[in-house]
């Protein structure tokens, strides 16, 4: 075994290799490095960022405590700024610190937890933005974020030297925005369970109404229709459904279609149960009939044109009075709004359910099927692709798409496409590796990599952790931006029925609702509070 190598004074002591001691025997040391730059970087950034997330939560509810107990020396001190600044340092040389600011001196006193003091402008503006969002956090997510808004925004301006008003005004903008949009809301859109349960009910006061109709107009009907599809192409053997249906129509009475009272003659009359009995008898050949691979797939252009003359029937009795023998023109006229509405509710409630799938126990609906695979596959962040892939599936099928209004479909047609801004942050997001995945780990490691090893630990662990956090952040935007095009696709449904136009028509604005965003900015905590500029 060789000797180790001698002492050497002129090298540095961190690279000598331990005195070698004679009356010992040689034996190798493990000698523990020193941290890493990584890991000297992760350690103070941990700890800035604790004091910093402290600092905003103690401070934060700190300014709520002392506004709801002094609301016009603390809440209205912003818009005192904006009229007279020199009236409101008058008043506030005059208080004492609020409740709020006393319980928390008293906090980082007495656990002996340094306060975070910002001491730059991109500081500042952080924990203004992030106190008035803490201040806010009790009015729910949307007022939290809109007083990040407001705060940030105020101390722009003033470390750009736009003075007091200037700021304060800043501050009240977002919610006066928000105000604005709040009361231009209109009432919330019912939801397909909504839409069905009241389609159904108004169906039901159509069936039980006191109306019946002699047999008249359906034996006309009946005796006009057939040949008519006849000269359409259709025949008994391509569409028997609808032809067998017709035979029996022309004889109602024999084929127990009829069962009302018994009139002159002898002759049964038409209930408006009857009715909706042969309407669902024309729905279920439509509904067979609906797959090109059906028996009898020309039973459902014939079934639909025939389910067509029988609804005019329905919502033209009440013009003859003759054909009635039961009821007046008026309960007609009751039973026939009653029809229409409940069967256009159905209808959106069903249109919509294609979207949704609420009134399935099954993945059935485009929406809960794209967010189930959004959530199944790879991180789980590309709810945008999925949507977007999803909702052009369904617009596919012409089936889908019948029923929809002009509106409703170019509604759908912006979540495939996006919007200009949403799909930028898309671009954004994917480039920073929003994904969550091995894109996130390059992202960060690229970002890192510059600074620290120019000795900069601290800058490049930040670097590092910004980057696919941003990335990150990004993509819950664009996923964000993708639901809320869904959903106006989805209010444009739900919209287009009775039950929501009756709710148009009875609401009443949330007065709350309207003037709550207001206060957001106005929790914004004194920019001369406690911070050295």
């Amino acid at each position: 075994m060789s000797d180790p190598p001698p002492f050497d004074p002129r090298l540095p002591f961190t690279t000598q290799p331990p005195p070698f001691d004679p009356a010992q025997p040689f034996t190798t040391k493990p000698v523990s490095p020193d941290p890493s730059l990584i890991g000297q970087g992760i350690s103070a950034f941990g700890d800035v960022m604790k004091g910093l997330a402290l600092t905003t939560v103690v401070r934060g509810l700190g300014g709520l405590a002392n506004a709801a107990w002094d609301p016009y020396g603390t809440a209205f001190a912003p818009i005192r700024k904006l009229f007279s600044p020199e009236e409101e340092a008058r008043y506030q040389a005059g208080e004492s610190p609020g409740p709020g600011t006393k319980l928390g001196d008293a906090f980082f006193r007495w656990t002996g937890i340094p306060e975070y003091k910002p001491t730059s402008a991109p500081e500042r503006m952080l924990m203004t933005g992030a106190e008035t969002a803490v201040a806010n956090a009790p009015f729910g997510w949307g007022a939290s974020l809109l007083g990040a808004l407001s705060g940030t925004g105020g101390q722009a301006v003033r470390e750009a030297g736009g003075g007091e008003r200037a700021a304060t005004a800043a501050e009240l903008v977002p919610g006066i925005f928000s105000s604005v949009r709040e009361a231009r809301r209109g009432p919330a859109s019912p939801t397909a369970p909504e839409l069905k349960t009241a389609g159904q009910a108004q169906l039901r006061a159509f069936g039980d109404a006191p109306v019946e109709l002699s047999l008249a107009p359906l034996t006309n009907m009946a005796t006009v229709a057939e040949p008519a599809l006849q000269r359409s192409g259709f025949r008994p053997r391509t569409a028997p459904g609808t032809f067998d249906l017709l035979t029996e129509l022309k004889q109602p009475d024999t084929g127990g279609w009829a069962t009302g009272a018994t009139g002159p003659g002898g002759t049964p009359s038409l209930t408006m149960l009857d009715l909706q009995a042969i309407r669902e008898d024309l729905q279920g050949t439509i509904n067979d009939s609906r797959s090109p691979l059906a028996a009898h797939p020309k039973d459902f252009a014939a079934a639909t044109a025939t389910l067509k003359q029988l609804d005019d029937i329905i919502e033209n009795m009440h013009r003859d009075p003759a054909n009635l023998t039961a009821g007046t023109a008026q309960d007609a006229v009751a039973a026939i709004n009653n029809f229409q509405t409940g069967r256009a509710n159905y209808l959106a409630g069903q249109n919509l359910n294609r979207m949704t799938g609420d009134l399935d126990r099954a993945r059935t609906g485009v929406v809960e099927r794209a967010q189930a695979r959004a959530e199944a596959a790879n991180s789980g962040a590309n709810l945008d692709n999925t949507l977007r892939q999803r909702v052009e599936t369904f617009m596919e099928n012409r089936n889908n798409v019948a029923g929809l209004s002009d509106d409703a479909l170019t509604a759908l047609d912006r979540v495939v496409a996006g919007g200009a801004i949403s799909n930028r942050v898309r671009d954004a997001a994917n480039f920073l590796g929003g994904g969550k995945g091995v894109g996130s780990l390059v992202t960060g490691a690229l970002s890192s990599a510059p600074a620290t090893y120019s000795g900069r630990p601290v800058l490049g662990t930040a670097m590092g952790l910004a980057a696919p956090t941003a990335g990150i952040a990004l993509k819950a935007l664009e996923n964000h931006l993708a639901q809320r095009r869904l959903n106006t696709a989805l209010d444009t449904i739900a919209q287009n029925s009775p039950l929501y136009r009756e709710r148009a028509t009875n609401f009443e604005p949330d007065q709350w609702a309207i003037t709550r965003p207001l206060f957001s900015g106005l929790l914004a905590p004194p920019p001369d509070r406690r911070w050295p500029y």
